[in-house]
């Protein structure tokens, strides 16, 4: 990784983005979680896409990802100014609204574009961010990854730790960001994608919530210049009079169909390798959402 690193800084970027569609197009041939990119895309997009055109959208969805992978390693090449030029923004008003009000927010936003170039280019635009990230199973990679985004202005604070510092991040008027597109187990709230049950994590929801800030979403894009357009969305809120399982639910099911929508307009640029359905809902969920019952003795992708 260290080696990709040392390419993607010292290669022209043309060539770096290159070299990364090359690796992402080697990791589809060779079938790396392939048949999950493929499931994911059949039970999200199936009735739009013939299989034929399923695969070639996550063909082009390894050659994203491998360009993206070139991108970030490529940052610490790059200066503030590069990268604030390397970022269009829409709906900006929304996060300085928020940090004009003194108490920060919650953003969410999913793997989607390059979330992590385009973390990198708000920051170089002044907006004071801080991730919540899953550590990496592998310890050097992790510390490479945490070296860049920390280099690159994005305080980052690790699952687990974070509910016990999250509170004085937003206090000292931060954008606390969540990646909240990964199954979440048990412990997520079963809320629609794509017309699909899926598990939701539901801390940031609770966070914004039960602390009143403000829960902005933001979706980035990357476009075909190696450019990145970010879009911040109004804050949502929950409906009036709701309880706290019903707001929470109310706002990442909001956050979800916000998401499918960029996903629908490009979806060779979500990351469809992930197990996003992975756990199966209770019966409860699938009959809220008019879903039946998996058939006896049927696994679940």
């Amino acid at each position: 990784m260290r080696l990709l690193a040392l390419l993607a800084r010292r290669l022209p970027p043309r060539a770096a983005r290159g070299l990364g569609r090359g690796l992402g197009r080697g990791a589809f041939v060779l079938g790396v979680r392939r048949r999950v990119s493929l499931d994911n895309l059949e039970r999200a997009l199936g009735r739009e896409y013939d299989a034929g055109a399923r695969r070639r959208i996550a063909a082009a969805a390894y050659e994203h990802l491998g360009t993206c992978l070139m991108e970030f390693l490529g940052l610490p090449a790059t200066s503030a100014a590069e990268r604030r030029a390397r970022l269009d923004i829409e709906g900006l008003e929304h996060a300085r609204a928020a940090l004009a009000a003194g108490r920060g927010a919650i953003l969410v936003s999913g793997h989607y574009g390059n979330w992590e170039v385009a973390s990198a280019c708000a920051a170089a635009h002044g907006l004071p961010l801080t991730f919540v990230v899953q550590p990496l199973g592998n310890r050097a990679v992790d510390r490479l990854a945490v070296e860049i985004r920390t280099r690159a202005g994005i305080e980052v604070l690790r699952r687990g730790m974070a509910l016990r510092r999250v509170h004085r991040t937003l206090a000292a008027n931060r954008l606390v960001c969540f990646m909240c597109d990964q199954d979440a187990r048990r412990r997520g709230a079963f809320v629609p994608l794509f017309g699909v049950p899926a598990s939701t994590p539901k801390g940031a929801a609770q966070l914004a919530l039960r602390l009143q800030v403000p829960f902005i979403p933001g979706i980035n894009r990357r476009l075909a210049d190696g450019r990145q357009r970010m879009r911040f969305f109004a804050p949502i809120a929950p409906p009036p009079g709701a309880s706290e399982e019903e707001g929470v639910r109310a706002l990442l099911a909001a956050f979800n169909s916000l998401l499918e929508a960029a996903v629908r307009e490009e979806p060779s640029q979500y990351w469809w390798a992930h197990r996003r359905w992975k756990t199966e809902p209770p019966p409860e969920a699938r009959e809220t959402m008019g879903e039946p019952a998996p058939t006896p003795g049927r696994s679940s992708r």
